[in-house]
């Protein structure tokens, strides 16, 4: 697994298994670094995996450009999740109905 990109504000990792990309968002996600952090997840989908996974365990916060990046992305796959998602994130993520459209796994 190999760091990014560490000048912004989101520390942005990315690991290939089988079908699954795994994509490691750290710090903080808006929209002072969402379009560099777009041009990392656009990178590791380049090799069109049947899935991916945001880990969002190191994630501190997110605001509404974070929340559209997630959604925007599942577009572009056939199954995408979202993993280790902290309590304030999570609770932004059930207010804005994302929880609904997007896999929230433990």
């Amino acid at each position: 697994m190999a760091a990014v990109d560490r000048t912004s504000p989101a520390a942005v990792t990315g690991a290939s298994g089988l079908d699954e990309i795994v994509v490691s968002v750290a710090e903080e996600l808006d929209m002072s670094n969402v379009e560099v952090v777009r041009g990392q997840v656009e990178a590791l989908l380049a090799v069109n995996p049947a899935s991916l996974a945001f880990d969002l365990a190191e994630l501190t916060f997110m605001d509404s450009s974070g929340i559209a990046l997630l959604v925007q992305t599942a577009t572009r796959v056939e199954a995408i999740s979202l993993r280790q998602v902290p309590g304030i994130i999570r609770r932004v993520l059930e207010a804005t109905g994302v929880t609904e459209v997007l896999a929230v796994e433990q």
